[in-house]
């Protein structure tokens, strides 16, 4: 069967049949690519909002280190270990979120040495420090203390 031998009415019904072929082809690939952009998008938002995380809570150094600084300074040992425990609270709840977030190999091995400095900090401040000020404001105490201080200073 040739074209030569179709009707006119034929003729427009096939053309019209492959235009339709060719939009619905058109559509279905458009359709496809839409749900690509949007999977892609949803993906950017994610990390996105990790990253609001993460930026949230670098912060939580800085709030531990002013904690020792004020025991340190005001001597309020009560009110720096209420404080203490308090922020460490958040702040396992904020490494256990963010350890989900975490996923590439870099990201991974940042939260490992966060985690490091963490755990050293910690170690120095209930372990050495809190039993240091509570004891007599000697000088030998004073000098330890100072010690210590420049450690937490480099965590």
């Amino acid at each position: 069967m040739k074209i030569e031998n179709l009707k006119i009415s034929q003729k427009v019904l096939l053309l019209v049949s492959i235009l339709i072929v060719i939009f619905i082809t058109s559509s279905v690939y458009t359709l496809l690519q839409i749900n690509h952009l949007n999977a892609l998008q949803e993906e950017s938002s994610a990390r996105s909002n990790h990253a609001l995380q993460v930026k949230e809570s670098e912060y939580m150094g800085k709030k531990l280190y002013a904690i020792i600084a004020d025991a340190q300074i005001t001597r309020e040992i009560y009110k720096a270990e209420t404080d203490w425990k308090a922020l460490l609270t958040e702040l396992d709840t904020e490494i256990k979120t963010l350890n989900k977030i975490v996923d590439t190999p870099t990201e991974k091995e940042w939260f490992n040495s966060a985690i490091k400095s963490k755990d050293e900090l910690v170690k120095i401040f209930e372990n050495e420090m809190i039993p240091l000020l509570k004891e007599n404001d000697d000088m030998q105490n004073q000098i330890i203390l100072q010690e210590l201080d420049y450690q937490v200073d480099e965590k």
